[in-house]
């Protein structure tokens, strides 16, 4: 069970300074998903970074960018005790999940686990 990290937009400025499409703002997802029995259990969390002002000599425009690259440059923002405390924040929503006797669904449906 590991956390899948997805960046779900890019926000960026045609121009800073002599650069062009310069990304500025990272939304990003942290989804868990785990599987009992026949209940699948997934826990979110989401948010969004702001990048620091973008090295010229190091700078990757907004066609060249993978998802890799904007994952990485979301986790080193949020700096690994964050990045640590969101996949831990996951694996608990999951146990509450699992252990909850409250549960949401229609009777002529699955059940969903919350």
């Amino acid at each position: 069970m590991s956390v899948v990290w997805v960046v779900e937009n890019l926000k960026r400025k045609t121009t800073v300074g002599s650069l062009s499409d310069v990304v500025t703002d990272i939304s990003w997802r942290a989804d868990l998903t785990t599987v009992d029995g026949n209940v699948t259990h997934t826990g979110h969390r989401h948010g969004i970074v702001t990048l620091s002002n973008p090295d010229e000599s190091n700078f990757t425009a907004y066609a060249s960018i993978t998802e890799a690259n904007a994952i990485d440059w979301v986790k080193a923002t949020l700096g690994s005790t964050i990045v640590n405390e969101t996949e831990t924040s996951l694996e608990e929503q999951i146990l509450g999940l699992k252990n909850s006797d409250e549960k949401d669904g229609l009777p002529w449906g699955a059940t969903t686990p919350f």
